[in-house]
């Protein structure tokens, strides 16, 4: 969890802020990442296309600046709004059998915003992340604690069951179940039949 002033991603005439590194251990190795800010783009050119023209919309990619192994992968989420440093915490003091609320939508100081991607991601072949482009955009500006003029950010890292190199992603494997052993075994079978024949007509 880290914060940005709203100088930075909601009122500035750049296009793209990147925060300060971050780390998250992957296989007992502490691997950097970084989230990266980039703004909407209102109009061609680039004076169309800062964060103060588009009224502090834009998206957030995660960027992995380490070199981690290939094969762990992770859903992630995104998530901003003054309530997020209080959902971290209380993620972090919760048991795997407990629920963390999101707060309630009708105070202010609770309001958060999560969003996840829909599949698994390996960041040791793409070191960029982001979300689908039908709700990659946000209005950071909504999100912000106003008191402190301050954007609060959240990254969930959510790991997921690895898929063998030699598998395309979406094919699941699975251990080899009493059917595939019966399948063997009448091969081996039919295999021995023919060679009995085999030898029947050599002879």
């Amino acid at each position: 969890v880290f914060s940005v002033h709203e100088n930075h991603i909601v009122n500035s005439s750049s296009r793209q802020w990147v925060s300060d590194a971050f780390f998250y251990p992957i296989k007992g190795v502490n691997v950097e990442f970084r989230v990266q800010f980039i703004a909407k783009q209102m109009a061609e050119g680039k004076k169309g296309h800062s964060f103060k023209k588009a009224n502090g919309w834009g998206k957030m990619e995660l960027k992995c600046a380490g070199e981690p192994v290939e094969g762990d992968r992770f859903k992630v989420a995104f998530l901003v709004g003054p309530g997020v440093k209080q959902y971290s915490l209380n993620a972090t003091a919760a048991t795997t059998d407990e629920t963390v609320s999101m707060g309630e939508t009708g105070d202010p100081a609770k309001k958060i915003d999560r969003r996840e991607t829909q599949s698994s991601h390996d960041f040791g072949k793409y070191p960029l992340l982001g979300l689908p482009a039908e709700y990659e955009m946000w209005d950071f500006g909504s999100l912000q604690d106003k008191k402190k003029q301050l954007i609060h950010i959240g990254v969930e890292m959510l790991p997921q069951c690895s898929v063998s190199d030699d598998k395309p992603d979406g094919i699941a494997t699975r251990e080899p179940d009493a059917t595939d052993v019966l399948e063997d075994i009448e091969d081996f079978e039919e295999k021995e039949f023919f060679e009995a024949e085999e030898k029947k007509k050599a002879a």
